[in-house]
């Protein structure tokens, strides 16, 4: 399931009422196939996120900011498990990851992903996305999408998979939204975070049976990314 269907089911769990017809196409929004569905557009993201962004007249019923210090502190991960990671810094944009070495990059596809990599081997359906779309100045928390476990189960449920794991966590400041999906036929991390005026998202996916082999890799991966330098 791509960046669009993952939008949208968390809106959907937190009941933005103008987007309701919308919401209420499955056959239209969720993409079961391995890293499917259009990621939505920078348009649709504002509409979505309704009163977070400066498109759309819906208010969604955000979450109070919560303070950072009650969420666990980990750190950002800089290790290149023997050379399969090395870094990667969009320094025009302000952000940088942990990327797997050799995997095919795909540049910037506006209004679709900041970046892309996908594995060499095809038959190894394995990629990573970075995807971004722009908030309110005034929206500076992901806190706003609300409880984290909540919204999790709303998503694991509409997408017919087990929820391994939701949690809060702070990265160097950043707080984080991270999620661990297991479906069927596909095995998917996600995580969320606002900074600098925009959502940021980054997924990681693999076939569920490539997930031990490929999980400490797409982890480490996620666990560097930062929306800063």
């Amino acid at each position: 399931m791509g960046f669009r269907s993952l939008v949208v089911l968390a809106l959907c769990a937190l009941g933005a009422d103008a987007l309701s017809c919308r919401l209420r196409q499955p056959r239209t929004l969720v993409r079961m196939s391995l890293g499917g569905g259009a990621p939505l557009s920078r348009r649709e993201t504002m509409i979505a996120v309704g009163g977070a962004v400066l498109m759309g007249g819906a208010k969604l019923a955000f979450a109070d900011e919560e303070d950072l210090s009650a969420y666990e502190t980990i750190p950002v991960a800089k290790d290149k498990m023997g050379g399969l990671l090395e870094p990667f810094s969009e320094v025009g944009k302000g952000w940088r990851i942990m990327k797997p070495y050799s995997w095919n990059q795909f540049e910037q596809l506006p209004g679709v992903y900041e970046m892309k990599w996908v594995d060499l081997v095809a038959t190894n359906r394995q990629e990573i996305v970075v995807t971004t779309s722009p908030v309110k100045s005034t929206t500076t928390s992901v806190s706003a999408l609300g409880d984290v476990k909540a919204l999790g189960a709303k998503l694991a449920e509409a997408r017919s998979s087990e929820l391994v794991e939701a949690k809060a966590v702070i990265k160097d400041g950043v707080l984080f939204y991270m999620f661990d999906f297991k479906g069927q036929d596909l095995h998917q991390l996600y995580q969320l975070c606002i900074a600098k005026g925009k959502l940021w998202s980054v997924t990681a996916s693999a076939p569920e049976k490539r997930w031990d082999k490929s999980s400490a890799l797409l982890s480490k991966s996620l666990l560097s990314f930062m929306p800063k330098l």
